[in-house]
């Protein structure tokens, strides 16, 4: 590709000699892209989910209704008031995640700031659910309720190589929008 002006034929060749002269500016960008990126992840802080699943059955409710009826049960986890009255857990709607896999079968996933307190959480929900059960159903004695697996150790959401992309991708976006401004001055520089 070249661009024709003044008898003069500019190539991709020049243009690269043109970003070769403006290579501070380059490093400049690229160092401002790393230390953003480096400054983001100092900020965003590490999370830790933990999470649990549970099976809630009820054989009278469950026949022949095509829909789930169990969406009641997903509804005690958005409700601060019910968790913090019943088992102790503040905030709930901010860090819990409820969803139901299949009928019935519920994974209740808590995210927190702290391993420990987001398996505290998971446990005490586990050790309690028969209490927040009784919240929701007048006829809790009818629903069985079994859980299938629970998470002794909470597992960090956040990995070193998210972490690392986004440094790279911020270093890559600046060093980029360098290359497009002086792409910009070099077709100024050659229409004059």
């Amino acid at each position: 590709m070249s661009t024709k002006k003044n008898n003069y034929s500019f190539t991709i060749k020049d243009y690269f000699k043109y970003l070769k002269v403006y290579r501070l500016f380059i490093i400049i960008f690229a160092l401002i892209g790393i230390i953003g990126g480096l400054i983001y992840i100092s900020i965003n802080k590490a999370t830790y989910s933990a999470t649990a699943k549970i099976i809630v059955y009820n054989a009278e409710i469950d026949q022949g209704s095509p829909a789930s009826p169990y969406m009641q049960f997903r509804d005690i986890f958005m409700s601060d008031i019910i968790l913090e009255e019943k088992i102790g857990i503040s905030d709930a709607s901010t860090h819990l995640d409820v969803k139901e896999l299949t009928r019935g079968v519920f994974v209740i996933t808590d995210t927190e700031s702290s391993a420990d307190e987001a398996v505290n959480n998971i446990k005490k929900i586990s050790d309690n659910i028969g209490v927040l059960i009784q919240e929701v159903y007048s006829d809790y004695e009818a629903y069985e309720i079994s859980i299938l697996s629970l998470d002794d150790q909470a597992t960090p959401s956040t990995s070193v190589k998210k972490n690392i992309f986004t440094c790279i991708a911020a270093t890559l976006g600046m060093v980029f929008l360098a290359a497009i401004i002086l792409f910009i001055k070099f077709d100024f520089a050659v229409e004059k």
